[in-house]
C-alpha cells in the first residue's frame, strides 16, 4: 500500500472519530472534537511540561478550585471538614506534633471549633456569611470508590486556575476543603466616637488556607467573596474590619496589599497555646485593620437587583 494510500486512510478514520465524539468544553458547553485536538493537547502538555521543569511558573502549577457559599442547611460533614483544616493551619505548627498531649489538645480546638461555625451559621442573632474553597481534580487522580461519591463538575464557569491543556474526556469532582472564611455582623468598636462600641460591622474571622495550596489565590477568592457579600447584600455597611495577630507579618502584608489599613492595636487580646504540656490562652497583640468598600459596586449590584425585581412582575 502506498504512502498516499495509507495517509488518506488515516484521515479518514480520524474524520469518522471526530463526527462520533462529543466532550465537555470548560465553558460547560458541549462540542465536537477537533480534528487536531488529539495533537493539540499533546504538543500543549509537553510544552508546559518543560516550562514547569525548567523553573518558570505556570497556570498548570497553581491549584484549581472553586468557591462557595454555605447555605442555611448545611451539612455537618461541611463543618467537620472545614473545623479539621482550620485548626490544623493555626495551631498544627509545633515541631513535635505527633506528642500525645498535642493530638488531644487539637482534638478538643477542633470541637470547639466545629460547635463554634455551626452556631454561628445557624443562629439568627446576627447575619453571618460563610465560604469554602474547594480542589476541583480530575476523576482519574482519585480512588474509585471515592470518586463514585462525587458528582461530576460540569459548569466550570466559577473554576479558578483551570488548566487549559485538559483532555476533553477527562471528568472532573469538587474535592477537599482548602480554604475557609468566614464574615459576621456584630458590634465591634473602632476608636472614632464615643458610639463606636455599640456599632454592628462586619468582622472578617478564620481566614485559612492549607499549606500545600497557597500561591493559588485561594486566600483572595476567600476574601473577595467576603467582601462582594458585604458590599452586595449588606447594604447598610461600607467597610470589613478584622484582626491579625502582630507576631503573623505575612497575613499584615497579606490585608495591606488588598487595601486594609492599620486601625489601632489591642495588647490585652488572648489566644490558645499549645506549646505547653496544658492548653491555656495567653495575653498577645492583635491588630484591627478595616478597609471602605467600593460603593459603586454595591450600588450597582442592588440597582440590578432591583430592576430584577421589577420586570418579573410584568
Amino acid at each position: 500500500m502506498s504512502c498516499l494510500t495509507q495517509l488518506t486512510c488515516l484521515l479518514f478514520c480520524i474524520m469518522s472519530w471526530n463526527k462520533a465524539t462529543n466532550a465537555f468544553t470548560p465553558s460547560g458547553r458541549r462540542r465536537a472534537i477537533d480534528v487536531n485536538t488529539g495533537l493539540h493537547l499533546f504538543f500543549a502538555e509537553a510544552a508546559e511540561s518543560n516550562k514547569n521543569n525548567n523553573g518558570h511558573s505556570s497556570l498548570a502549577s497553581k491549584t484549581p478550585f472553586v468557591i462557595e457559599r454555605i447555605g442555611d442547611n448545611p451539612s455537618q460533614l461541611v463543618f467537620e471538614e472545614t473545623a479539621k483544616m482550620c485548626i490544623d493551619v493555626f495551631f498544627n505548627d509545633d515541631p513535635n506534633p505527633n506528642a500525645p498531649w498535642k493530638q488531644v489538645q487539637l482534638s478538643y480546638l477542633r470541637n470547639l471549633q466545629q460547635s463554634d461555625l455551626l452556631n454561628r451559621k445557624t443562629s439568627r442573632r446576627w447575619r453571618n456569611e460563610m465560604f469554602v474553597a474547594r480542589q476541583v481534580v480530575p476523576v482519574s487522580k482519585l480512588d474509585s470508590n471515592v470518586a463514585l461519591k462525587k458528582p461530576i463538575l460540569l459548569d466550570f464557569d466559577g473554576v479558578v486556575n483551570l488548566p487549559h491543556n485538559i483532555h476533553p474526556n477527562e471528568d472532573f469532582v469538587k474535592d477537599q476543603v482548602i480554604g475557609f472564611v468566614e464574615v459576621t455582623e456584630k458590634t465591634f468598636g473602632l476608636p472614632e466616637n464615643e458610639n463606636s462600641g455599640t456599632e454592628l460591622r462586619p468582622v472578617l474571622t478564620n481566614l485559612a488556607v492549607h499549606p500545600s495550596f497557597r500561591k493559588s489565590g485561594v486566600g483572595s477568592s476567600l476574601l473577595q467573596a467576603c467582601e462582594d457579600i458585604v458590599a452586595q447584600e449588606w447594604h447598610a455597611h461600607n467597610e470589613v474590619v478584622l484582626e491579625v495577630e502582630d507576631d503573623n507579618p505575612k497575613a499584615l502584608a497579606f490585608y495591606q496589599k488588598r487595601g486594609y489599613q492599620v486601625v489601632f492595636e489591642d495588647p490585652a487580646s488572648r489566644r490558645y497555646d499549645t506549646n505547653g504540656f496544658f492548653l491555656q490562652k495567653k495575653q498577645c497583640t492583635k491588630i484591627c485593620m478595616r478597609k471602605i468598600l467600593d460603593q459603586k459596586r454595591g450600588s450597582f449590584n442592588l440597582l440590578q437587583s432591583l430592576r430584577q425585581t421589577v420586570f418579573s412582575k410584568y
